[in-house]
């Protein structure tokens, strides 16, 4: 089985599950104890996650955009912390594609130049079947957080693009994004101006 980080997981049940009883209740049959949800360190197989994903999506549409955006840089362990070291936004981003399958060996982020634009192109590294809106959802909205939060008042002229027909709850990627979201394309990617890649990373927002 594929081990991730249960911090995810942490982050979206503190979202959605106020008391006792509410997080049992989304625990159940996940075969993660509440103690578990204590240990920054903690590890869960990939079926877990994904079966509890599915189960919090099932009462809340969206939940892994809102995952995506509650997770800050710092939350990526080493990799947030080799991200930030970074001097360049291209080298930043070049860090993610390299070493993000350290933290999550689910998704892999690769850069890419053309002559109109930077793309940040998305790769499912298993076939997650029906869970696969989700899991794209939350890295999408991970990276725009990753985006606003280096590029501040750069963060426009951004698009995000998906594979996968516009679900029932499209209208709160708007909200989420910030961005206009174009759906049933070829690749899951984000675009960006090229120049943007130059820019120096501060420092300033820690």
């Amino acid at each position: 089985m594929v081990p991730v980080p249960l911090s995810y997981m942490a982050i979206m049940i503190r979202e959605i599950a106020h008391t006792e009883q509410a997080v049992k209740e989304l625990l159940k049959g996940t075969g993660i104890a509440a103690s578990d949800l204590l240990d920054p360190e903690g590890q869960i197989t990939l079926a877990q996650q994904l079966n509890l994903f599915k189960k919090a999506a099932e009462q809340h549409p969206g939940i892994a955009l809102a995952l995506g955006l509650k997770a800050n840089i710092l939350t990526h362990g080493p990799l947030g912390q080799a991200i930030l070291s970074s001097a360049t936004f291209r080298d930043a981003l070049l860090v993610l594609g390299k070493y993000a399958k350290t933290r999550n060996p689910i998704v892999q982020y690769e850069l890419k130049e053309t002559a109109k634009c930077a793309v940040l192109e998305f790769t499912q590294m298993v076939d997650l079947k029906d869970a696969r809106i989700l899991y794209t959802e939350g890295s999408m909205a991970t990276v725009k957080s990753f985006l606003k939060y280096f590029l501040g008042e750069n963060f426009k002229e951004i698009t995000f693009y998906f594979s996968f027909l516009a679900p029932k709850h499209a209208e709160l990627y708007q909200d989420a994004l910030e961005c206009p979201s174009v759906f049933s394309w070829s690749k899951d990617q984000v675009t960006f101006p090229l120049d943007y890649l130059d820019l120096p990373l501060s420092l300033i927002h820690i």
